[in-house]
């Protein structure tokens, strides 16, 4: 689905049966803003390396089960409703393993930290300090952060994902 007036850019992919069942949903807001929704139970375990693109990423996790490579001894299983705030620049590739039969739903916005400071604040130094160091993230560099998910996180990503509208 294309809006070429308001650059506005949706597409839902679908798993084929041998992955699993479910999809994808992908929107993007011109060059600035990307959604993607998560709704999917892969049959198998899947492991990608997910490339840093430089964005910061809101994930509101729902439900599912992954585990993300922070570093050689570290990793993050992110398998409980929770956000997940991230920035990965780009040259940092992370492993990614999903779980089998876990259910993944999650709402992931990603934004690009210029437009996050253009429309939020009037200057840097006008953002707490944790999101500045998310802003300010340095090249070659991983930066996360996970937090609760209150009750109205939940049901708004929860709504989200169960939009009841399947035509694109």
């Amino acid at each position: 689905m294309r809006h070429v007036k308001r650059d506005l850019l949706g597409a839902r992919v679908t798993l084929t049966p041998e992955e699993g069942e479910g999809y994808w949903e992908l929107t993007r807001i011109r060059d600035d803003f990307y959604v993607v929704i998560w709704n999917f139970v892969y049959k198998n375990p899947r492991f990608e390396l997910v490339p840093g693109d430089g964005l910061i990423q809101f994930n509101f996790r729902v439900t599912g089960d992954l585990t993300l490579a922070v570093s050689g001894a570290e990793s993050l299983r992110f398998n409980r409703p929770s956000l997940l705030v991230w920035a990965q620049s780009p040259g940092v590739e992370i492993p990614e393993w999903t779980a089998p039969s876990a259910h993944e739903r999650m709402v992931v916005i990603s934004i690009r930290p210029d437009f996050l400071v253009e429309q939020l604040v009037t200057s840097i130094a006008d953002m707490p300090a944790q999101l500045q160091a998310f802003v300010a993230n340095p090249l070659g560099k991983l930066n996360y952060c996970q937090l609760p998910l209150t009750a109205q996180m939940f049901d708004i990503a929860t709504r989200l994902i169960k939009n009841p509208i399947t035509e694109r």
